[in-house]
């Protein structure tokens, strides 16, 4: 089950889902359905582990290029392409601001949108 529309930038790592909105990041797994939503810094940190990762991985590969143990080339690639993608969900989710900012929480009902009923021709008032 996916709680997101189509609309948003996605960020796709193997079973995770990652979109910025309302200027929170939002994690859905799709291997329990579970969801999650993190600050920006909090997610900042996730990716300072994952960056770890890589450099990690690329430091083992080059020490021993036929181990696959730490982790594969091809496995590097996609979690740094996963970090690249997830820098612009970081902007976007800075740049549509802090929920606790109440100038942001002004712009997204400023945003929302207004349903007005008009009355249609033979109806009376």
């Amino acid at each position: 089950m996916f709680f997101t529309n189509l609309d948003h930038n996605l960020a796709l790592y193997r079973h995770l889902r990652v979109w910025a909105e309302r200027g929170l990041i939002r994690i859905e797994d799709s291997r329990d359905n579970s969801y999650e939503i993190l600050s920006v810094r909090e997610t900042l940190v996730r990716m300072k582990a994952m960056s770890d990762m890589v450099k990690n991985g690329l430091a083992h590969l080059r020490q021993n290029p036929n181990d696959n143990s730490y982790m594969a080339m091809n496995e590097i690639e996609d979690l740094q392409r996963f970090l690249d993608k997830m820098e612009g969900i970081i902007q976007q989710a800075r740049e549509q601001g802090s929920p606790d900012d109440e100038s942001a929480r002004r712009d997204l009902v400023r945003r929302r949108p207004v349903t007005v009923v008009v009355p249609g021709v033979g109806s009376s008032m």
